[in-house]
């Protein structure tokens, strides 16, 4: 049975708090790029979000890496997991709102206010099992099943 310590809890909240700060900083930087795009430069809309979603997601990954998971891993392997995360994430995403929008007729905000959440869950959880895994929890994992 998986014992979680009070210790560990609190490691985790932490790093939850500092995932859902850094998702906030990387979403200003997506809206100020998007409307500086848009507002100054006369570029489109989609262009733009789609620009400031990249510069955002540039941004989360570094604050992710040194800030919320202080991850020693290397950024080549890193980053490709996260941005598989990422994708993961966009796709349950879509799916989530598939699924409560069309399918269960729930009001659109509503819908995306239980994705977002899921989401974040979901993208919070891989990014700390699996892209910036510590070395240490590696070690750890590998003496559980190795008998």
């Amino acid at each position: 049975m998986l014992k979680i310590h009070y210790a560990d809890l609190r490691d985790i909240l932490t790093q939850f708090a500092r995932f859902m700060a850094v998702g906030a900083v990387g979403t200003v930087v997506h809206y100020t790029i998007l409307i500086l795009l848009v507002e100054k430069m006369g570029v489109s809309a989609v262009l733009g979000s789609s620009v400031g979603a990249i510069a955002g997601a540039f941004v989360n990954y570094f604050l992710n890496y040194y800030f919320t998971f202080r991850s020693n891993r290397r950024h080549a392997k890193a980053i490709v997991q996260f941005y598989i995360v990422a994708g993961s994430g966009f796709l349950l995403n879509a799916l989530s709102m598939w699924i409560m929008v069309d399918v269960l007729d729930i009001y659109y905000l509503l819908g995306q206010l239980v994705t977002t959440g899921i989401v974040l869950l979901w993208n919070f959880w891989l990014n700390r099992i699996w892209t910036f895994r510590s070395r240490s929890l590696e070690g750890e994992s590998s003496k559980k099943f190795s008998g």
